[in-house]
């Protein structure tokens, strides 16, 4: 059976009487930002049913999972924060962004509205190997070319994405019991909702194409509807369940990013492909452990009594995953070199064996029959520091977050020490060797925050936090690790610090303000005073140089 299938293709005489027709088709997006862990999130679930059930064709939803989630993306293009949920925004439209329970107004009010165009697929064709989409789509608009930048992006879903055995795909809900009042039924069930009573629909799987659409997938030239088209090549994710249960959605965007109509696309009638074992990547740092990496999507986990051997040179050691000599992290495995081996010299061959028994390997929780792990490989390979790394640091209240940019994640060694200066002279030292004490961390996390002691911060001056760059470890997004820098972070005192307020007083009013006059709601870096005026009429103000 061939599976490459033509899914749909418009006649082209359909695409010459198009220019005759003046009306458009009319479609409206709403993106949610959702999370298992979010028991509020029940909110989005219950409008999303509700306005499916009242434009079944024209409403086409989205769920964004974040966070602590096993269908969240690394990257999604879109105006809402995924810090705080539940949230929704229609057409992409930051105006719009809101609490969930606001869906239905913003969505019957686009329906009300004339799009300046429209967008719908001519064709889609899913590979063989079933590793690719080929889409081409047709669009129009209601006037010429007018000098703006318009563009056309897509956006992968999936529906009833159902782990029954998975506890990672447990929902919470917030209003089970009732005391929130009614929401939809989900009153009646538990505070947790067991993965094999809930099937998640409108997964984003994938978005294709930035903010703006794809560069050039609009022409600087056109008629007043007259139609063009646009073709692309979309990869298709691996940690995707069931391609039978996928959607393509094709978007039109203005200018500014917003959604002037859209289309979708149902995939079906397909034979679902076994997960397939895939030879994993080794990388090796300059210093005490080597990687084993899959690619994204899969996961790779230990057995409790695994066990592996390592060879270099001529001395023969046993890891183990109870002593921490054997690791994983999503799609990585850690190999770390014993103590006993002592300083190892570059060149040494070293030899790394485990039993397909000892681990196993999953896409999106359903497990891939492996293999056995045989590697080898020379000590000492070199690697430099990505070109696109950088960082914020931020302090506020007495908390200093390094903040890497997207695509870059750090590791604190257990036995770091941050240091901490006041106008060249050292004050305080961070970690000691109980790193866990001192700083709010997580293996391979993108911010990395420390809580500075009010003692600490509580004179005037100029402040310096660093953290060494021997004392972290630096990873790209494509698992690559690579060579450290100093975490910098420089802020300025210039009266008491917060902790030296009475704990009794009470707060009227706390506000921000740049040095211009201008007041801000939560500034996250940048030169700014904080003031704070108590119910006596005390003020204390603060003073921040942030870089």
């Amino acid at each position: 059976m061939d599976l490459r299938k033509l899914f749909f293709v418009v006649p082209l005489a359909i695409g010459l009487m198009a220019h005759a027709d003046e009306t458009f088709s009319h479609r409206v997006v709403a993106e949610e930002a959702t999370g298992t862990w979010c028991g509020y999130c029940i909110r989005g679930i219950v409008a999303i049913d509700e306005l499916v059930a009242q434009y079944p064709e024209d409403f086409i939803p989205i769920c964004v999972h974040a966070g602590d989630d096993p269908m969240a993306l690394s990257s999604y293009p879109t105006p809402m924060s995924t810090e705080s949920l539940p949230l929704m925004c229609v057409n992409r439209d930051a105006g719009t962004v809101n609490d969930p329970s606001k869906m239905a107004t913003y969505v019957n009010i686009q329906f009300q509205m004339v799009p300046e165009g429209e967008i719908s697929f001519t064709e889609c064709v899913l590979s063989d190997d079933q590793k690719n989409i080929h889409a081409e789509v047709s669009s129009r608009f209601d006037h010429a070319a007018n000098g703006k930048t318009y563009g056309i992006a897509f956006v992968l879903v999936e529906n009833d994405v159902y782990h029954p055995d998975d506890y990672a795909y447990m929902q919470m809900n917030a209003y089970a019991g009732g005391d929130l009042g009614e929401m939809g039924g989900y009153e009646d069930l538990g505070n947790y909702i067991l993965p094999s009573d809930i099937k998640y629909q409108y997964v984003a799987r994938a978005a294709y194409g930035d903010a703006y659409g794809y560069e050039g997938s609009v022409p600087d030239t056109y008629e007043a509807f007259e139609p063009f088209n646009f073709a692309q090549d979309l990869d298709l994710p691996i940690f995707v369940d069931n391609v039978n249960n996928l959607q393509l959605i094709a978007l039109l965007l203005d200018e500014n990013g917003v959604i002037i109509n859209a289309d979708r696309f149902s995939i079906s009638g397909y034979e679902n492909q076994e997960a397939e074992w895939t030879e994993p990547e080794f990388s090796q740092p300059n210093d005490e452990y080597a990687k084993i990496s899959w690619p994204d999507g899969y996961k790779v986990e230990l057995v409790n009594d695994a066990a592996a051997t390592l060879v270099v040179g001529e001395n023969e050691y046993t890891l183990t995953y109870e002593n921490h000599d054997i690791s994983t992290y999503l799609n990585d495995l850690f190999v770390f070199f014993p103590y006993e081996a002592g300083s190892i010299a570059d060149g040494s061959l070293c030899h790394f064996s485990m039993n397909v028994d000892c681990y196993t390997l999953l896409i999106d929780g359903v497990k891939v029959e492996c293999q056995d792990l045989d590697i080898q490989w020379e000590y000492g390979l070199e690697t430099n520091i990505g070109d696109g790394f950088s960082y914020d640091a931020v302090y506020s209240d007495g908390v200093v977050s390094y903040v890497c940019v997207p695509g870059y994640f750090v590791d604190i060694r257990t036995t770091a020490e941050l240091t901490l200066e006041r106008d060249g002279v050292l004050v305080a030292t961070y970690g000691k060797g109980s790193i866990a004490e001192d700083i709010d961390w997580d293996n391979f996390c993108e911010t990395l925050s420390v809580t500075l002691d009010g003692g600490d911060i509580s004179e005037m001056g100029d402040y310096v936090l660093t953290l060494p760059a021997s004392d972290y470890w630096l990873m790209s997004l494509e698992g690559e690790i690579i060579e450290s820098v100093d975490l910098v972070a420089e802020f300025t005192i210039q009266s008491d610090a917060l902790s030296t307020v009475a704990t009794d007083k009470a707060i009227k009013d706390v506000y921000y303000s740049t040095f211009s006059g201008v007041r801000v709601s939560n500034p996250q870096h940048g030169l700014f005073i904080k003031t704070i005026v108590y119910q006596d009429g005390t003020t204390i103000i603060q003073k921040f140089l942030l870089r």
